[in-house]
């Protein structure tokens, strides 16, 4: 279960806040998890947040990409840069994987 606000006694909801630092520190070696973390990261930032003069939601376009051997930082970047932009272009809010035969045009 992801979190669901912000640190302790901050009374903040802040699910991205507190999802970060595990975020970070994590390694996903498959594609499966990976993109279940996508959707639940998707999930939390489509929760409608109340503000002083609206309600407004966010939606994400995710972009995965799993290391190879050889592959740089700089190289993974952009894959999941070219997923990202993959996914906007299929529909917008949703999660799109980075495959070589898919992507290949724009790599």
């Amino acid at each position: 279960m992801l979190p669901r606000r912000g640190p302790p006694g901050s009374g903040l909801k802040d699910p991205i806040g507190a999802l970060a630092p595990a975020l970070a520190s994590t390694v996903v070696t498959d594609a499966t998890k990976a993109t279940e973390i996508a959707a639940g990261l998707c999930t939390l930032l489509a929760t409608p947040v109340p503000l002083t003069a609206a309600t407004v939601t966010v939606g994400a376009s995710i972009g995965v990409a799993l290391s190879e051997p050889g592959i740089t930082v700089k190289g993974l970047t952009r894959r999941a840069g070219l997923a990202m932009y993959a996914a906007k272009i299929l529909g917008k809010n949703r999660i799109e994987t980075y495959s070589p035969a898919t992507h290949a045009v724009a790599a």
